[in-house]
């Protein structure tokens, strides 16, 4: 099963994206999920919910295609809300 993370928020009349910080395990690299939001790192600022959704969409594409690419699984990285 998949796991998935990323925060779209609404601050200030801008939104935010947000992704857990990246740890690696076993030469794996997984998003440390248990790291309260407030540490999660920026992925981008944006005007509007749509720009951030688009944006959110290409990291989890960008993602895939790294997974891809490493094969047999080495690297799972997913942030997909």
């Amino acid at each position: 099963m998949r796991r998935h993370a990323s925060a779209l928020i609404l601050f200030g009349g801008a939104w935010l994206l947000q992704v857990p910080p990246l740890v690696e395990k076993g030469g794996r690299f997984v998003p440390q999920l248990t790291t309260p939001a407030p540490l999660w790192d920026q992925a981008g600022i944006f005007d509007t919910g749509e720009e951030c959704e688009n944006a959110r969409r290409e990291l989890v594409a960008s993602a895939e295609q790294t997974r891809s690419r490493a094969g047999s699984g080495n690297l799972k990285v997913n942030f997909d809300g």
